[in-house]
């Protein structure tokens, strides 16, 4: 309880110095811990972004506090209360000031300017209210005490808003937009620790050059580390973090200077070549080697340095040693998991090296850390898709898509899952979006070609597998799909000559099966059957037949049969129409000469 409170003294002087982000950061862990204390709930209610997620804050409140007056009445101003929140409300409180006006008599007013002026009176007061006790509304909410927050600061909450005088109307703009992440509380944000943090009380600027470091003032931060390092000179912390701002704020170079200071005064000091590491790819991304070295160093200086796990991980995978960085990670202190971003390296590095089950469901762990980390979304979609559960990837493709909206490659995965899904319609739709930003996608246009082919849309799919196979010439769905496209247009020739330029492409036994059944059925197609025509596609048929049992669909294996049957009659030289070959006679006929006439 006593960290509880700790955190919370914390989301109050956030609040105090405008702090806003930190303090819905903080919020959001306290949530975590606790979403049941109102107080919680309330406050971050006036730290949110949206009116539509005030209101949502305001009703999590009511839910847990029925008696909340605040709430009721933050729900009324937004124009969003329940009949039973707005039947009640709570009367303002009353000051010093307006009891002293109390035995003041005034004139009556005609009933229908009470009615017209009632409402915006009672915003008036409240605005009023804030300008004179504004200064003093988060030291009156301490004094307060657990229980009961007081009522006057409802008023900010009205000003919160983007218009006061249209609650309603600016929430309903909030409707077509995703709800925000951090509201699935059974695992919200939970900001990443400071890489360090030592106390320096004989100077108050640090905290304050931390504080505006974590808001993004790289100015002011850079000025108070500055003032820290003068006045200790020793101080390898706050050089580090003078080169940390300096590298965010875009200047690597001079970063590196700076890392390259604190190691000079420290050489144990394990941050200080995590930056460098940062700073010279930043600055060089052809820095590799040296990067690498700077990241080793780190490591073994301090092996509880969680960031440096992630950094070397993440250098590995780009040097195409992937199982070299699951074995790192795999050696990381216990601790490391408790980290979204350990894990989702981790998953990271399973998918490159091909471990895409176990990729899958460490994204899924980050995601439980992290519910808002949006890139762990996107990997375990990815790994998913790589095992051929395509139909799985739509959930976590379904929230990645919904925030990230310029993601051409997430998009055509969605168009894959929503076809896995029998969902037709909305897979074109994340076809057509994916292709628009980027036209050279060419597994969306083999994955909507598809669609066209079952949809018997030969001129669509033709265009599409024509401009998939112009992009992959090396791609055995996207040759083989322009041959399919190219039949469904009455277009046999081109379709066997094309198959016969994908057979070298076919690798797996699934993928020789569909170039035999398709080739088998464009030569019986052919214009001028020969008994050279149909010889070969007596031989694509038998070669179906000879590839292991479930290479093809079983309605395959029937056809094959039927068509070999009707084959067998006509043949130069017939064979017996209830033979079956077998797979010896099979490979000496794919050794045979393939037909030179040319269809």
């Amino acid at each position: 309880m006593a960290a509880e409170e700790t955190l919370y003294a914390e989301v109050l002087s956030a609040i105090d110095s405008g702090d806003k982000n930190r303090a819905r950061d903080l919020l959001s862990r306290l949530l975590k811990t606790n979403s049941e204390n109102p107080r919680y709930w309330l406050w971050m209610s006036t730290v949110v972004e949206t009116p539509k997620e005030r209101v949502y804050c305001l009703k999590e409140v009511l839910r847990r506090d029925p008696t909340n007056e605040t709430a009721r009445r933050g729900l009324i101003l937004s124009a969003a209360a329940t009949d039973e929140a707005i039947t009640a409300p709570a009367a303002l409180p009353r000051r010093n000031w307006q009891a002293a006006l109390a035995g003041e008599t005034r004139p009556a007013r005609p009933a229908w300017q009470t009615a017209v002026t009632a409402g915006g009176a009672a915003l008036l007061v409240l605005l009023v209210l804030l300008g004179i006790f504004g200064g003093r509304i988060f030291s009156a909410i301490r004094e307060a005490g657990v229980e009961r927050l007081p009522t006057v600061d409802v008023a900010m909450l009205a000003l919160a808003s983007p218009s006061a005088t249209e609650p309603a109307k600016a929430a309903a703009t909030q409707e077509g937009s995703p709800q925000p992440l951090w509201m699935r509380l059974d695992s919200t944000y939970t900001p990443t620790p400071l890489a360090v943090n030592t106390p320096h009380p004989r100077t108050e600027a640090y905290r304050s050059a931390l504080r505006a470091y974590e808001r993004g003032e790289w100015s002011a931060a850079l000025n108070l580390f500055q003032q820290v390092v003068t006045a200790e000179p020793d101080a390898v912390d706050a050089l580090f973090y003078m080169g940390e701002v300096t590298r965010l704020d875009g200047n690597p170079a001079a970063a590196l200077e700076l890392y390259r200071k604190a190691i000079a005064r420290d050489a144990n000091f394990a941050p200080a070549y995590l930056g460098e590491s940062r700073a010279l790819l930043a600055d060089n991304p052809k820095a590799v080697k040296d990067a690498r070295k700077s990241l080793e160093t780190a490591l073994e200086l301090d092996p509880n340095l969680i960031d440096v796990y992630t950094e070397l991980s993440a250098l590995l995978v780009n040097q195409g040693e992937a199982q070299a960085a699951v074995d790192l990670l795999a050696s990381a202190p216990p601790a490391a998991l408790d980290s979204p971003l350990f894990v989702l390296a981790l998953s990271r590095a399973e998918l490159a090296a091909g471990q895409f089950e176990d990729a899958a469901g460490d994204a899924a762990e980050a995601i439980k850390l992290d519910v808002t980390l949006l890139a762990a979304y996107r990997t375990r979609a990815e790994a998913l898709i790589q095992a051929g559960d395509a139909r799985a990837a739509l959930s976590p493709l379904q929230t990645y898509t919904a925030y990230e909206t310029e993601d051409s490659q997430s998009l055509a995965w969605l168009g894959k899952a929503y076809l896995a899904n029998e969902q037709p319609g909305k897979a074109l739709d994340a076809f057509q979006r994916a292709l628009a930003l980027d036209d050279s996608l060419a597994d969306a246009y083999i994955e909507r070609g598809l669609l066209y082919l079952e949809q018997v849309d030969g001129e669509r799919a033709l265009a599409d597998f024509e401009a998939a196979y112009k992009a992959l010439p090396k791609s055995f769905p996207a040759a083989l799909g322009l041959a399919r496209a190219q039949f469904l247009q009455d277009e046999a020739g081109s379709a066997y000559m094309q198959l016969n330029r994908a057979e070298g492409l076919a690798k797996t036994d699934s993928e020789k099966a569909q170039l035999y059944y398709w080739r088998a059925l464009s030569l019986e197609r052919l214009p001028d059957q020969t008994a050279q025509i149909r010889s070969a596609a007596v031989r694509d048929w038998e070669a179906l037949l000879a590839l292991p049992e479930k290479s093809a669909p079983a309605a395959w294996t029937t056809e094959a049969q039927k068509h070999l049957a009707a084959l067998y009659t006509s043949t130069i030289t017939p064979k017996p129409a209830t033979a079956t070959p077998t797979p010896k006679a099979t490979r000496a006929q794919q050794k045979s000469a393939t037909p030179t006439r040319k269809p």
